[in-house]
């Protein structure tokens, strides 16, 4: 990757729903020569969407601690 390229990266996506939303904005490059059919990206992102919910519900061990912990 050249240097103007590598300029280009603002950063990385921090969780997985964040990560299915640049999928959703930039998957040009997976579908292009068949490689990847639309049908399979859009199925694997409403799984993956669904996943990410409920792993957002989930309370996160420093949670506990910090407010139920009594």
């Amino acid at each position: 990757m050249s240097e103007e390229e590598k300029g280009k990266i603002q950063g990385l996506p921090r969780t997985l729903s964040e990560t299915l939303d640049a999928l959703e904005k930039d998957r040009d490059y997976l579908t292009r020569g068949g490689v990847f059919p639309e049908e399979l990206l859009q199925h694997w992102i409403k799984k993956k969407r669904k996943e990410s919910e409920e792993i957002e519900r989930i309370s996160h061990p420093a949670e506990y601690t910090r407010y139920y912990d009594l």
